[in-house]
């Protein structure tokens, strides 16, 4: 009997109807997290604004700028003082990125908020700075203006809700005076500050502002007013991991440039441990080779 041929079976096409890959709605993950801040500010819940914090990384890195302006006009009521500065910031940001936003939706039927809380408001003008400062060429200047504005606003109201948007608008104002070349002019306000955060009760700020100030010092070179200033202030012990990473480096620095070895290679060793292994290689390095000359 003959063999029957096997049948070879044809490869399956790709039926045309197959659901292609949604494209994410960035729109509505930034509504989550306005909703998610809003909650944390009603329940006074600073683990739930840590937690939007580390949500926002992918909103900041892959949201279109035109997306984001259809948030403001739905948020950020006329009335808003940052609104103007906000939306100028933007405009800056857009020509730079050739934004075209791809498939956007729609959104002018969206209903205007009337009213803003004064988190949601630094929260949006901190997603632009941060914008603005990821660009190559970075735009400085826009920075400096918005983040100086979010400084003065999340610092008009003393709440424990705004204590993180205090200090990540100290960071980014004294960052940005410092490429412009006048980290100096500012330190004066930086120590202002951060007596106000003191008296504030605002761990947080005082974290943030102490290390920005050690910065200022030790990169001037002015390592006795850094030692003063530190023998005068109580670093928090709640403050998180990076901070106190950065704490013991600049400490750990002060004391290697004062011949202080011992106190010095205690300080950047502690730091090395305490450092994030999946980030910040080029400070990884820099402190071991400063390890390395105080040991």
């Amino acid at each position: 009997a003959k063999k029957e041929p096997k049948k070879v079976k044809e490869p399956k096409m790709e039926e045309e109807d197959d659901k292609e890959e949604a494209i994410p709605d960035y729109f509505k993950a930034m509504e989550d997290n306005i909703m998610v801040l809003e909650k944390a500010v009603e329940l006074n819940d600073k683990n739930l604004i840590r937690r939007l914090w580390r949500k926002n990384t992918n909103l900041r890195k892959n949201m279109s700028l035109l997306d984001f302006q259809d948030v403001l006009m739905v948020y950020v009521p006329a009335d808003c003082p940052s609104r103007k500065v906000m939306l100028n910031s933007l405009d800056a940001a857009q020509k730079e990125e050739m934004d075209t936003g791809g498939d956007r939706k729609d959104r002018s039927g969206e209903a205007k908020k009337t009213e803003i809380s004064l988190e949601v408001e630094c929260y949006l003008h901190l997603f632009i700075v941060s914008r603005l400062m990821g660009m190559k060429p970075m735009r400085t200047k826009e920075a400096l203006e918005s983040s100086r504005l979010i400084v003065e606003r999340a610092s008009s109201e003393n709440r424990r809700s705004l204590d993180s948007f205090v200090s990540k608008g100290w960071h980014w104002y004294a960052r940005c005076n410092e490429l412009l070349g006048k980290a100096k002019d500012i330190r004066p306000e930086l120590i202002a500050a951060h007596r106000t955060a003191c008296l504030r009760l605002n761990e947080m700020g005082q974290s943030v502002l102490t290390n920005l100030i050690l910065r200022s010092y030790t990169e001037d070179n002015l390592i006795t007013q850094a030692m003063t200033f530190a023998s005068k202030t109580t670093f928090p012990e709640s403050a998180s991991n990076n901070q106190q990473v950065r704490n013991l480096y600049y400490m750990g620095k002060a004391h290697a440039i004062q011949a202080d070895y011992s106190k010095a290679n205690d300080c950047l060793i502690r730091a090395i441990r305490k450092a994030p292994t999946n980030t910040g290689l080029g400070f990884r390095v820099h402190v071991y080779k400063l390890a390395v000359v105080a040991q």
